[in-house]
């Protein structure tokens, strides 16, 4: 039944996409983890959770009429990898992002990390979007350079994509930017403007 409704969601909502204007850009905000997936968990906080507010902020700052912005969770609900790549599919966005957030026994270690993969017919124009943000986050935090990596979701997703890792829950200073309202917001806003 659950399978159903999905499948029935993912109709509904690419039968309204049609109806879209043509030169609307379309991005999908894919929060990591959810539900019964935590992601990381350290000292109470999780990954999940940071993931969706910071999702969330970003599609509350969209005033823009020519940018769609599409969540894949803004609740707490867990969904399959697969689950996640066939509603990404079936809306042929423009763009995917692709929030988590990371962490390291060396607590020294810190900024965003950025990641496309290799293995993908679109792995020029992921590399040019996640560029495009790496630069943009670049200007006031510590930025990692654009790596590739063989991720389920960057693989199969069929339009450019990126991974990032928004910071290290390890690092003091990482863990204090994500966790506070402040933080959250600055990380949402640069996100924001690097996709209009």
């Amino acid at each position: 039944m659950k399978k159903i409704m999905t499948i029935l969601g993912i109709a509904i909502l690419a039968l309204t996409l049609s109806f879209t204007s043509a030169n609307k850009k379309i991005v999908v905000i894919d929060a990591g983890h959810g539900g019964k997936d935590y992601g990381l968990n350290k000292d109470g906080v999780s990954e999940k959770e940071i993931a969706m507010n910071i999702a969330n902020k970003i599609k509350t700052l969209n005033t823009n009429s020519d940018l769609e912005i599409i969540l894949t969770r803004d609740t707490d609900k867990f969904l399959t990898l697969e689950d996640r790549v066939a509603f990404i599919n079936s809306l042929n966005p423009d763009a995917v992002i692709s929030l988590h957030v990371n962490s390291a026994p060396i607590k020294t270690k810190s900024g965003f990390g950025f990641f496309v993969c290799n293995e993908n017919e679109v792995k020029i124009q992921s590399n040019a979007l996640a560029s495009k943000i790496q630069k943009a986050f670049q200007q006031k935090y510590t930025s990692n350079e654009v790596a590739y990596r063989n991720i389920f979701l960057l693989k199969n997703v069929n339009s450019p994509a990126t991974l990032i890792e928004l910071g290290y829950l390890s690092n003091e200073n990482d863990r204090k930017l994500l966790l506070s309202e402040k933080g959250q917001s600055e990380i949402a806003a640069i996100l924001y403007k690097a996709l209009k």
